[in-house]
C-alpha cells in the first residue's frame, strides 16, 4: 500500500513540472492548474529510450527530458495522443543519435566542453547560395582555397533541399564551419491558435531539423517562429540532447527589443544567436541620412545583454534591405514612417538628388550589394575618379564597423571584392572572374580585398573583439561620426566612423593614455581625432 501511494506522489509530482521564467523567455499557459493529458492505453516514454547503452546519450538525455516533456504536455494539453507522439519523439532522436558520423558525435563532444567556442573574435563567414556551389570535387576545393584566402571560417549556405554532406565534410577538413537554412512553413492560424499545429507536425519539423543536423551543418538558421518560445526551447533541447555542437541561429523581423527575447534566458536559451534585419537597416539608415543617433541608440540597447546574446552581423545578405526602423524613435526626431521610407529608397535607387547609391527597389525595401549602395557603381560609371575613391573608402569603412561589432560578421559573397550589382544574376553569386582582381592592387577588387583581409586580421589577434566583450558609445560632438568602445582588463578599443562625405573631427577626450592606429601602427592621444570623409580609425590602448 505505501509503495502504491508512493507511486502515486512521484506522478503527480511529474505531472507538474515547472521552468524558471525570467524576463527573457516567457513560456505560459492561460490555466493555473498543471496540463491534463488523457493517458489511457498510453505509456509514459521511458527514460533510458535507447535500443543500446550509451552513457553520454543517457547523461544528457537525462538532463533535458523533464523539461522537454513538460513543455511539449503544456503545449498538446489538448491531444489525448500527446504521449505517444512524444513516445515516437524521443525514439526518433535515438535514432538520429545513432546515425549520426562518429566525426560529428566527437565535435559534439568537444564544443559541449567549450560552450563559448562560437563567441571566439577570429570567427568570419560569408553568405553564398547553395545551389551555387560547384558539383565536382576540385570545384569545391579550388572555391573552399578562395575561402581560406578570404579568412572565412564559416560558409553560410542560402537555400535549401540540396543535400551538401560532401562538400560540409570538405569543408570541416578546413577548419571551415558550415550554416544552413532551415524553412519550416507554419500554418497562418497557428499564430492564434496553437491546436493548428498538430504533434505530428512538431515531430517532423524536428526529424526535419535533426536530417539537416547529420549532413554536417554547424549552425542552422531558422525561419520566423510563431511568437511561441516553447516551440523555439524544445528546439533547442532536441538539440542539446542529439547534437549540441549544433547552433541555432534565429531570424526575426521585429522590432529589436522584443526580438530579444528569443535568446532566452542564461538559465533557459532558446537560440545561440540571432540575426535582426532592424541592425542592416540602421546602418544604412544612418548612410542615407548621416545621422548616427538611430545606430548609436541601438548599440546601447545591446550593453546589458546577458552574454549568451550573441549576434550575426550583415551589412547586406541575399534578401532587401527592409526599413523596419524604431519609428517611435525617428517620430521624435521629425522623421514619419512613410514619409521615410520614400526617402530611403529613393536615395538608394539613386532618384534622390545628389545621391550615391545605385540600388533597385524590391517590395518596400531595396536590394543592392555594399559597393553598388556605398557609390562605386555611379563613380565607376561616371568616370569620376575622386569620387570612386571616396566611395571605394566608404565600403571598406562600413565593413570596419562591421567588423568591429560585437558577434560574428557575415559578408555577402561578393562584398569582398567590390561586386557591383548584377542585374540579370541572383546578388551572392561567386563571380570567379572578378575574384581573380583581388591579386591587382590598383584595382577597386584588390583595394578592397586587401583592406578587408587586414581588419580580419587584426580583428582576429586581439581579445577586444571577442562576442562576450560588449559595446557602447561615446559621445564624438558630431552628428555623422559615431564612436564605438569595446574594453577588456587588457585593452580598450575605439572604433571612430565618419558617415559624412566631409572631413570631420571626433571631439572625443579619453584621458587614459596613448593608442595604437591598428591599421597605420601610428601612436596618438585619443582626442580631437580627424577623420577622413566616409573614412575610419582603430585605436587600440594596452
Amino acid at each position: 500500500m505505501a509503495s502504491k501511494r508512493l507511486q502515486k506522489k512521484k506522478a503527480v509530482a511529474a505531472s507538474r513540472l515547472e521552468t524558471k521564467k525570467t524576463d527573457y523567455i516567457k513560456i505560459s499557459t492561460q490555466k493555473a492548474e498543471p496540463a491534463k493529458i488523457t493517458t489511457e492505453n498510453q505509456k509514459e516514454p521511458r527514460l533510458t529510450a535507447a535500443p543500446k547503452e550509451d552513457f553520454i546519450y543517457q547523461q544528457r538525455f537525462s538532463r533535458y527530458y523533464d523539461e522537454l516533456k513538460w513543455l511539449y504536455c503544456e503545449l498538446y494539453e489538448n491531444s489525448k495522443d500527446a504521449l505517444s507522439y512524444l513516445k515516437d519523439l524521443t525514439l526518433q532522436m535515438r535514432r538520429f543519435y545513432d546515425e549520426r558520423e562518429q566525426e560529428l558525435q566527437n565535435s559534439d563532444i568537444e564544443r559541449a566542453e567549450n560552450p563559448n567556442w562560437y563567441r571566439t573574435e577570429s570567427l568570419s563567414g560569408m553568405e553564398i547560395y547553395k545551389d551555387s556551389l560547384p558539383e565536382t570535387e576540385a570545384a569545391q576545393n579550388e572555391l573552399l582555397n578562395y575561402m581560406e584566402e578570404c579568412l572565412v571560417n564559416f560558409l553560410f549556405l542560402k537555400g535549401t533541399g540540396k543535400d551538401c554532406s560532401a562538400f560540409a565534410a570538405r569543408s570541416h577538413g578546413r577548419n571551415i564551419c558550415i550554416c544552413s537554412d532551415f524553412s519550416f512553413h507554419f500554418p497562418e492560424t497557428f499564430v492564434q491558435s496553437s491546436n493548428a499545429f498538430s504533434p505530428a507536425a512538431f515531430n517532423n519539423m524536428i526529424f526535419q531539423l535533426l536530417s539537416l543536423a547529420n549532413q554536417g551543418t554547424d549552425m542552422i538558421c531558422v525561419n520566423p517562429l510563431p511568437p511561441l518560445h516553447s516551440i523555439g526551447r524544445m528546439m533547442r533541447l532536441v538539440c542539446e540532447i542529439v547534437c549540441p555542437g549544433v547552433l541555432l541561429l534565429g531570424k526575426t523581423d521585429t522590432e529589436q527589443e522584443s526580438s530579444f527575447s528569443w535568446f532566452g534566458s542564461p538559465e533557459n536559451p532558446v537560440f545561440h544567436l540571432l540575426f535582426s534585419s532592424e541592425n542592416m537597416a540602421d546602418i544604412w539608415h544612418t548612410a542615407a541620412t548621416r545621422d548616427v543617433s538611430l545606430l548609436r541608440r541601438q548599440i546601447d540597447k545591446c550593453t546589458s545583454l546577458p552574454e549568451n546574446c550573441v549576434f550575426q552581423n550583415c551589412l547586406r545578405n541575399h534578401d532587401e534591405i527592409r526599413w523596419n526602423l524604431d519609428y517611435s524613435y525617428l517620430k521624435d526626431c521629425a522623421m514619419e514612417e512613410i514619409p521615410h521610407k520614400k526617402y530611403l529608397n529613393d536615395f538608394f535607387t539613386g532618384k534622390y538628388p545628389g545621391s550615391f547609391a545605385r540600388g533597385e527597389q524590391f517590395k518596400e525595401g531595396v536590394y543592392g550589394t555594399t559597393a553598388s549602395l556605398c557609390g562605386i557603381e555611379k563613380a565607376d560609371f561616371e568616370g569620376n575618379t575622386p569620387a570612386l575613391e571616396k566611395a571605394v573608402r566608404y565600403d571598406i569603412t562600413l565593413h570596419s564597423f562591421l567588423l568591429s561589432l560585437p558577434g560574428i560578421p557575415v559578408l555577402l559573397s561578393g562584398d569582398e571584392i567590390g561586386k557591383l550589382n548584377d542585374y540579370s544574376l541572383p546578388t551572392g553569386d561567386f563571380d570567379k572572374n572578378l575574384a581573380e582582381n583581388r591579386k591587382l592592387t590598383h584595382t577597386v577588387q584588390g583595394q578592397i580585398f586587401s583592406s578587408l583581409n587586414q581588419l580580419k586580421s587584426v580583428r582576429s589577434s586581439h581579445k577586444v573583439f571577442n562576442s562576450s566583450v560588449p559595446a557602447r558609445t561615446i559621445e564624438s560632438w558630431d552628428v555623422s561620426v559615431l564612436a564605438l568602445v569595446r574594453e577588456t582588463d587588457e585593452e580598450k578599443f575605439i572604433g571612430i566612423y565618419n558617415f559624412s562625405e566631409y572631413d570631420k573631427t571626433a571631439w572625443i577626450n579619453e584621458e587614459d593614455g596613448i593608442y595604437t592606429d591598428l591599421i597605420s601602427g601610428r601612436e596618438m592621444k585619443a582626442k580631437g581625432v580627424n577623420i577622413p570623409a566616409f573614412g575610419f580609425l582603430w585605436l587600440l590602448r594596452k
